[in-house]
């Protein structure tokens, strides 16, 4: 299973809207809690969390973002290298898309037109950087 570690619960059990890693790790030992306890084959069961949400993962995938200013590239180089360090990633993604006269809203053909353009050598090369290391958990998942 995959979700996104950002949510409405999230939010209220982490007041100031940061990052906190206890709270993520108690956020995944409650979902494994509920799991071993209401699952058939629990041990057949993987779950992972996109630290914040997935749309960090696509913060650190360089080929999404070359179209844009080299301006916009530069001020927000800190969170395409450890994209992971940002609380609410699709609302950064909505800001870097309004830069251009768009914007981002997840609906489902802003969502097909992003991921259409994500080959499968950019997935490769986010596993080999490292630099989202929830997105690394989930492959290693699905590889096994």
């Amino acid at each position: 299973g995959l979700q996104d570690m950002y949510s409405e619960t999230y939010i209220k059990k982490v007041k100031n809207r940061t990052i906190s890693l206890e709270k993520n790790a108690d956020f995944l030992q409650e979902t494994m809690s509920v799991i071993q306890q209401k699952a058939i084959r629990a041990d057949r069961i993987k779950f992972c969390f996109a630290i914040m949400e997935i749309e960090a993962w696509w913060l650190a995938i360089p080929a999404i973002w070359v179209d844009f200013d080299e301006e916009i590239k530069r001020q927000n180089n800190g969170w395409f290298v450890a994209p992971e360090s940002v609380f609410h990633p699709a609302e950064l993604i909505n800001q870097l898309f309004q830069s251009r006269q768009g914007s981002y809203k997840k609906h489902k053909g802003q969502v097909e037109s992003i991921i259409g353009n994500i080959s499968r050598e950019d997935y490769t090369e986010l596993h080999k950087s490292q630099r989202s290391p929830s997105f690394c958990e989930f492959v290693e998942h699905i590889q096994s």
